[in-house]
């Protein structure tokens, strides 16, 4: 089985022209999502809880509850997933969970690994909160911009210019925030210090998250 996602691709036109379909394995993170599933039913958490919905860098975050404490924290991050799957999957976790706030991290995958450019990255972020916003018109979505990841400083501008696309969008969009958490941890254009990061220079450690969570948490705590 498959999913089909349209992504705009800068050629303009109506109808299905200016559009690229990606074209989704449905089972990739199938598991995953089960798991999530399963422990809903097992252990369901409380409604209007604060939804940390993203990649592997939620998905790693093993201290997410103890470094944001006395706040109603659910964590279901997965993968490596791409914003397209966060989208996916959106109906049978997110929705069901009704909260209040949804934290959001996904982008930096479309970009380096799925060949999508940064406008095609903003506009997936769109279709994630038209379809959430569909039902749930209350929810807030805190967007986590993406890293500044050393692994990737290569090509790291396209993670640049898709942040500032997001942070754009956000501004003059009800309900939408974004969070930066780019600035805190680099210095100008260098990359940032080896010390927050895993050995792959890609995912965080727990110092990066520590700084995470006291960017995050004045959008949160409310």
């Amino acid at each position: 089985h498959t999913v089909t996602i349209r992504v705009q691709n800068g050629q303009g036109g109506t109808d299905m022209q200016g559009f690229d379909l990606i074209v989704i394995p449905e089972s990739r993170f199938e598991k995953d999502i089960q798991a999530f599933e399963k422990q809903d039913q097992t252990d369901p958490p409380p409604k209007n809880a604060v939804l940390f919905w993203g990649s592997s860098s939620f998905r790693l975050w093993h201290t997410l509850k103890e470094d944001l404490p006395n706040l109603p924290i659910i964590n279901r991050g997965f993968g490596g997933a791409p914003l397209r799957d966060l989208i996916h999957f959106m109906d049978r976790i997110v929705i069901p969970h009704q909260p209040q706030i949804v934290v959001v991290y996904g982008g930096s995958i479309d970009l380096h690994d799925l060949g999508c450019s940064p406008e095609q990255v903003l506009d997936l972020f769109k279709q994630f909160k038209n379809a959430l916003h569909t039902k749930l018109p209350k929810t807030k979505i805190c967007y986590i911009s993406m890293k500044p990841s050393i692994s990737k400083w290569n090509t790291i501008h396209l993670d640049q210019e898709a942040n500032r696309l997001i942070a754009e969008y956000a501004g003059k969009t009800n309900l939408v925030e974004f969070v930066d958490i780019w600035t805190p941890m680099t210095q100008g254009n260098t990359p940032p210090p080896k010390d927050y990061f895993l050995p792959d220079l890609n995912h965080p450690n727990h110092s990066a998250y520590k700084l995470w969570a006291k960017i995050i948490r004045p959008f949160i705590a409310e």
